[in-house]
């Protein structure tokens, strides 16, 4: 799922204050980018999406880890996970949802571990309907400073978007955005 197809095009054009129609397809990319830069920086895939997620036992590094107080669980590539949706656990090939022990963000504890592979059918991430409205303003923000760089006004220390003023470094992303996408990163295990 890419920026634009979460983010409104309406939204973002209100929010830079433009109002036709010749720059939809550019503003919808820079959308996708900012987009893109927001996972990056997050260090997560903060996309929708809805599949099945294989964890080979005998892999490098397996997402799997032992917690402190001697549970097991996994790290979801995705999150958060859209509980209105099937939610399924195959152990080496077997389905068996008698394993899991409960989530908690996007760590799935499961009280057994596959000997080969552990298969974790699910949906999860953000899309249109459940995007934080902050995540979503700070996506924009990026967005933003990428159409004023379009423009020419790079370089700035302070940027207006609307009737807001929001402080910048050059070629940086705008600090209140920074703020609200340390919210969203992936915390190291």
């Amino acid at each position: 799922m890419k920026g634009s197809d979460i983010i409104s095009l309406a939204t973002f054009k209100q929010l830079i204050d433009v109002k036709d129609t010749s720059n939809d397809d550019y503003l919808k990319s820079i959308l996708d980018t900012a987009f893109a830069f927001a996972n990056i920086y997050t260090g997560r895939n903060l996309s929708y999406w809805q599949g099945i997620q294989t964890i080979y036992i005998d892999e490098p590094e397996p997402p799997i880890y032992q917690s402190s107080t001697g549970g097991i669980y996994v790290k979801l590539a995705h999150y958060p996970v859209d509980e209105s949706q099937p939610f399924n656990i195959y152990l080496d090939d077997i389905q068996t949802n008698d394993i899991i022990d409960h989530l908690n963000g996007n760590r799935l504890f499961i009280l057994e571990l596959p000997s080969e592979k552990l298969e974790i059918e699910y949906t999860g991430g953000y899309n249109s309907d459940n995007i934080p409205d902050d995540l979503l303003y700070a996506i924009m923000q990026i967005g933003a400073i990428m159409w004023n760089e379009k423009k020419g006004t790079i370089g700035l220390k302070a940027l207006r978007i609307g009737a807001e003023e929001i402080q910048v470094l050059e070629d940086e992303i705008p600090a209140r955005a920074k703020i609200v996408l340390n919210t969203y990163r992936e915390v190291g295990i």
